[in-house]
């Protein structure tokens, strides 16, 4: 089943045409620590924790939000919450769905519901902003969208999970939907020091880019893209290429990327499709040493799904 189209065609078109990129690195001078996390076990064989890279979880810029499943207001911005019971064991996922252009913080609810049941379960955290901080460009800037600053919410929310929520550090995820997708690519490069991995449906990268624009070049997140046709998955800009811009920019580096074209509409994913994507998250903690896909994909992905080399 394809979920409906999320957005007006017009409004889409508005949004795009006025897309503008400023994806160049720069060095983060916010100040960092270690944060020790417990291993992500569903792939991954038994080792100590040592034997992996930690996160540099940043230190809350200012008083932490309260985690609770509502609509509240952080950073004098709109965020709506799906909080799970705090797990003592540090198993949960902190998870930040940004929404496309025209849409609404409760556009997460795409994710099937079993999924984010499953997250929850896990003592996990779902986040979606509906408003941007708008003071830097970033991916796009057509009906203010999305922000390079932004990501400076996305820090306080991944120190404050971590710290008063017990979420585990190297479980930290985006994804998102056309300029949603598009925040997503950005992410992956302004904070690859603690996002594990990121899933873009109908996102990516206006421009490819080179190892030198990761915020952190000795960890590069492996990204899962998903997209339709080249004919249907177009709104002012082809969805398609950007994806490949994405893939393209992680996998030349070294990272690890997977491509998938349900040859739908825009932001098409299908529950089929999100199941798959929440498996590679799931597979892909931070800093993992051996890519669990080496030899292949998982069996019940989906057969449009293919690694990129």
């Amino acid at each position: 089943m394809k979920y409906p189209r999320v957005f007006g065609s017009s409004v889409m078109a508005i949004g795009f045409v006025l897309v503008i990129t400023l994806l160049a690195s720069c060095e983060d001078d916010r100040e960092e620590t270690s944060v020790d996390g417990s291993m992500e076990g569903n792939s991954q064989p038994d080792a100590p924790e040592a034997d992996y890279r930690q996160p540099l979880i940043p230190e809350p810029s200012m008083r932490c939000p309260f985690f609770v499943t509502g609509v509240q207001e952080i950073m004098l911005l709109t965020v709506q919450m799906w909080v799970g019971e705090k797990n003592s064991k540090a198993e949960g996922a902190l998870l930040f769905y940004w929404h496309g252009a025209g849409g609404f913080s409760n556009e997460a609810e795409l994710i099937p519901k079993t999924v984010r049941e499953e997250l929850l379960s896990e003592g996990g955290i779902i986040v979606s902003p509906q408003d941007t901080t708008g003071r830097l460009p970033g991916t796009t800037i057509a009906l203010r969208t999305w922000s390079d600053s932004d990501f400076e919410f996305a820090d306080l929310i991944a120190a404050c999970a971590v710290r008063e929520h017990n979420i585990n550090p190297r479980r930290i995820y985006s994804t998102g939907c056309s300029a949603g997708g598009l925040q997503t690519g950005n992410m992956v490069f302004k904070r690859s020091s603690y996002l594990a991995a990121a899933v873009a449906n109908s996102g990516g990268l206006i421009l490819p880019l080179n190892r030198d624009a990761i915020q952190d070049p000795s960890h590069v997140p492996p990204v899962m893209t998903l997209h339709g046709s080249s004919e249907a998955d177009v709104v002012a800009i082809s969805f398609p290429s950007t994806s490949s811009n994405l893939d393209r920019s992680i996998v030349n580096p070294g990272g690890f990327a997977v491509n998938c074209n349900h040859q739908g509409e825009h932001c098409g994913m299908s529950d089929q499709d999100y199941i798959a994507a929440w498996q590679f998250m799931k597979d892909h903690p931070f800093g993992v040493d051996n890519e669990p896909y080496t030899n292949g994909l998982p069996q019940d992905f989906p057969k449009y799904c293919a690694i990129i080399r």
